[in-house]
């Protein structure tokens, strides 16, 4: 024979609270996952931006470019590359420091360097720049040739 509990019975749980239970769990599982995804999208955007970042530094770095402007780092400079790889127009500009700023008083040889990349995503464009501080030496200028002297030569026109 079949036995039915009472429905006040303290062994077991009414359909009621098991559709609670269950509600509760999933909306705060939501919660979760939804957090877990933000935090995924945060951190991969974040890790896209230290690699475009450091892709512009590494401009700085480059012994091409290092040797174009010990050439000629008087005149504002500008060069522009694209990499197909990363979807990327970068440019390179390298330009004294204006002669009237103070900056200039205190560091004469002190050039700006501002890199900047655009880079091309598939619903986006991103931009970053770095700008930096670089000593130049100005160039050494042609000393005089050293001629030897004719002391015979000299001594009669001194006298």
């Amino acid at each position: 024979m079949i036995t039915f509990k009472n429905q006040f019975s303290k062994y077991g749980f009414m359909l009621i609270e098991v559709v609670i239970a269950t509600a509760l769990l999933g909306v705060g599982s939501i919660a979760i996952m939804n957090l877990q995804a933000t935090i995924l999208n945060q951190v991969w955007q974040a890790s896209d931006r230290l690699e475009r970042i450091f892709k512009l530094q590494n401009l700085f770095l480059d012994p091409q470019l290092q040797k174009i402007v010990d050439q000629n780092h008087e005149q504002a400079q500008l060069f522009a590359s694209h990499d197909a790889s990363y979807f990327v127009n970068i440019s390179y500009e390298i330009m004294p420091i204006n002669r009237k700023s103070e900056l200039y008083e205190r560091f004469s040889g002190v050039h700006i360097l501002r890199a900047t990349g655009v880079w091309l995503s598939v619903n986006r464009e991103y931009e970053e720049s770095l700008i930096g501080l670089i000593y130049l030496a100005p160039k050494p200028t042609e000393p005089e040739p050293n001629l030897p002297k004719n002391t015979a030569r000299d001594a009669k026109a001194e006298s």
